[in-house]
């Protein structure tokens, strides 16, 4: 890796870390505090320091198996695939990386179903690895598909992706290898789109994404506050004070602990020592 391969990618180490870390840290301090439990529904699961420790760190899929907060389930498989994303992203810049990445993804398709197989269906990270370099390859054919398909069309497709994945796991438990699929087609399909010119329509998409992270990580504590604390069971005030102080929350930890540590991750990773 060149001299400054190695500082861009210190640079998205250090941004990734500063973006990530400070809300799932907060939310943990949050649940623990007010006890809250990690879903609606169920027995509350029993949490020891190696829990906190693991939930801290984002490694609790592969130490406890145990998340203090139900959605933080998914958020150590995408940190433990940053390790690897700057080096897939070079790849996907050389001249061969279509051909390089689809011996990727058969090769972790193998070895996927390889674990299933002698772990009895226990695939934890290797679950995923598809997906995510279903992304990777997406960005890889950014210059080589050109897009012919209306952007109005995009969010019905994505819907009908939805919901073809959701029916085909009807019956039993999700299929790891149909998630694949879904996510193949799904990558090899964005850029068959154009990007949409509907100027309100992406700046509230823009919005919803800055604060995404906190609804994703608070939108249980809130479900607990409006449901179960205040106990309010109108079928129309109950699903729209949720929605709405989810929205708050969401707001208020984004500007007051996101915004900022992204902020200082920015400043810290374009120092003479990163630059």
């Amino acid at each position: 890796m060149t001299r400054s391969a190695e500082r861009v990618t210190l640079r998205f180490y250090v941004r990734r870390f500063f973006r990530i870390y400070p809300l799932s840290i907060f939310c943990i301090a949050l649940v623990l505090i007010l006890r809250i439990p990690s879903t609606t529904s169920g027995p509350a699961d029993i949490i020891t320091p190696r829990v906190v420790i693991s939930n801290l760190l984002l490694i609790q899929n592969l130490v406890t198996k145990i998340s203090v907060l139900g959605p933080m389930w998914s958020l150590p498989y995408e940190v433990q695939m940053y390790l690897v994303l700057p080096a897939l992203y070079y790849l996907a810049l050389k001249k061969r990386a279509v051909l390089y990445l689809c011996d990727l993804l058969a090769f972790f398709c193998g070895l996927g179903f390889l674990i299933a197989w002698k772990s009895g269906g226990h695939l934890n990270l290797a679950a995923y690895v598809p997906c995510f370099l279903s992304g990777v390859l997406c960005y890889s054919l950014r210059d080589r598909i050109r897009a012919f398909l209306p952007a109005a069309l995009w969010p019905p497709f994505v819907l009908l992706l939805i919901s073809g994945y959701c029916l085909t796991n009807l019956h039993g438990s999700p299929k790891f290898w149909i998630g694949w699929i879904f996510c193949l087609l799904l990558g090899l399909a964005i850029n068959a789109f154009y990007s949409s010119t509907n100027k309100p329509l992406n700046a509230t998409a823009e919005r919803i994404a800055l604060y995404s992270y906190g609804m994703y990580l608070l939108h249980v504590p809130v479900l607990y506050l409006v449901f179960m604390v205040l106990g309010i069971r109108n079928l129309v005030f109950g699903p729209l004070l949720f929605v709405g102080l989810t929205v708050v929350f969401s707001f208020i930890t984004y500007h007051f602990i996101e915004s900022p540590l992204i902020d200082i991750g920015r400043k810290l990773s374009s120092s003479p020592s990163h630059s």
